[in-house]
């Protein structure tokens, strides 16, 4: 009864590792052509372009309020974050 066990534990192991072996060569055998990296990185540089344009365009809103105006009522997207020093320190931050 125990060989039995055991028998049936080897086998599955044996098919664990046959099925990850194949798993392992398909995804390596799939190499990704130059022309799909250069794609990729234009799709990525693009948005950053466009993302730095709207921080940009935030940031320049923060530096033309006054200085006692608030600026943290701006609508900014919530993963940016504006800091104005004024008077030699971060006194003001939208977010």
């Amino acid at each position: 009864m125990i060989r039995g066990k055991i028998k049936t534990g080897m086998l599955i192991a044996c098919i664990l590792i046959a099925a990850s072996a194949v798993i392992v060569t398909d995804a390596l055998s799939k190499t990704r052509s130059v022309k799909d990296t250069e794609r990729a990185a234009a799709r990525t540089g693009k948005a950053l372009a466009e993302r730095m344009a709207l921080l940009k365009d935030w940031s320049d809103r923060a530096l033309s309020a006054g200085p006692d105006e608030w600026i943290g009522n701006l609508d900014i997207p919530e993963d940016m974050v504006i800091y104005r020093a004024l008077y030699g320190g971060h006194d003001v931050w939208a977010r």
